[in-house]
């Protein structure tokens, strides 16, 4: 039995085996803490389904407080001519996506009540571990998505829920209902034979914990008009709303500064300055992400700096207001050329900069692009 190889090295094990009042059984999984504080658990050992010529999934969720969450699907397939479904798939996120082998697809999953949540988009990449390569009977990829990405379901309207709502009601819907079925790129794959719920139910509430209590794992399902009482007409008097004044930011400047040193590497720093308004007390997260010039996103390599949801080179820094209307000047984030992975040669990049409510996950402000060559 060949098992996927996980991209994280473990921290820490947890010997997980709970069965629930159903009488089903949690996969043990591992949890990890991992830079930047993103929490991630994974299942340890694959589940099996024989039947379909696929050797094994795992399941992996990953999130941080005041981001949502995102979870992982990794699949090994057998093929007798090196070309299943699954290796197909990863070859094509291969060829056609980024730099880093990351392709955007609509898709969907079924649940075992009969519902299809479609997500916009999957994020499919070839997860191939090294020893697998030159083995061609076996395919290897990985489907990636983010629990506020759902655009729709076939039994619940979705399109008056708030960000907060939708990531909860995916939470409660994986918890309780298995994975039947996954669409993706022109490929179905059945998961009929094997229960998700039990594992992504206990995952999902270790990971509850981590994060803390917050209304993106509460899904309040919305009061039908029949089941409201009806009142009398009565007097009110008007009250007077407050209304709480909305955060606010502005990036006044930004550059770049090059060849700069620091721990014994070389890299560059991104300097800026910003107005912040309203935010007293929170933090506000500044991060700078990096392009080629024609837009294709630079990709990590090797998970030291970059955007958990894509994988996108970024370096980030936190800034809390101490005022409700608070300047930072010239703030500086370096990044190593080394973490830009790009192999020798000369290169026409260019970098942005965002700031966001990390309680909310609502972007504040975004820079113009800055421009500039590397050559390594």
């Amino acid at each position: 039995m060949i098992k996927v190889l996980f991209i994280y090295t473990l921290l820490a094990t947890l010997s997980v085996q709970q069965v629930w009042a159903d009488g089903r059984q949690a996969t043990p999984y591992t949890y990890q803490l991992m830079d930047g504080g993103w929490h991630n658990y994974a299942t340890s050992k694959s589940f099996s389904l024989p039947s379909s010529g696929i050797l094994g999934f795992d399941l992996e969720v990953t999130m941080k407080k005041g981001f949502s969450c995102m979870l992982t699907i990794n699949f090994t397939e057998s093929a007798r001519q090196g070309n299943s479904k699954v290796a197909l798939l990863g070859n094509r996120a291969s060829i056609e996506g980024n730099a880093s082998g990351f392709l955007n697809l609509n898709g969907s999953l079924t649940l075992s009540n009969g519902e299809r949540l479609t997500f916009s988009p999957f994020q499919v990449y070839d997860n191939r571990a090294a020893q697998f390569k030159g083995n061609k009977k076996i395919g290897n990829s990985a489907l990636l998505m983010n629990l506020t990405d759902v655009a729709s379901s076939s039994q619940t309207d979705l399109g008056s829920m708030g960000i907060h709502q939708k990531h909860a009601y995916l939470v409660e819907r994986l918890s309780r209902y298995d994975i039947s079925s996954i669409a993706v790129g022109g490929y179905t794959f059945s998961l009929s034979s094997v229960h998700t719920a039990p594992t992504l139910r206990a995952m999902l509430g270790s990971l509850r914990k981590k994060v803390g209590e917050d209304e993106s794992f509460v899904y309040n399902p919305p009061t039908s008009s029949a089941s409201r009482k009806q009142v009398s007409p009565s007097y009110t008097p008007p009250v007077r709303q407050y209304t709480a004044p909305q955060p606010s930011a502005e990036i006044t400047s930004f550059a770049t500064e090059h060849n700069i040193k620091m721990n014994r590497r070389t890299g560059m720093n991104v300097v800026f300055s910003c107005n912040i308004c309203n935010m007293v007390g929170r933090t506000v997260q500044a991060s700078a992400f990096f392009y080629h010039r024609d837009g294709r996103l630079l990709m990590d390599t090797n998970r030291n700096f970059y955007t958990i949801s894509n994988g996108q080179v970024s370096v980030n820094m936190n800034l809390t207001p101490a005022y409700q209307a608070t300047t930072f000047t010239n703030a500086r984030m370096f990044i190593p050329y080394g973490e830009l992975h790009l192999p020798h040669g000369k290169y026409s990049l260019k970098v942005k900069i965002s700031l966001f409510d990390i309680m909310t996950g609502q972007e504040l402000a975004q820079s113009d692009f800055a421009y500039f060559f590397w050559e390594g």
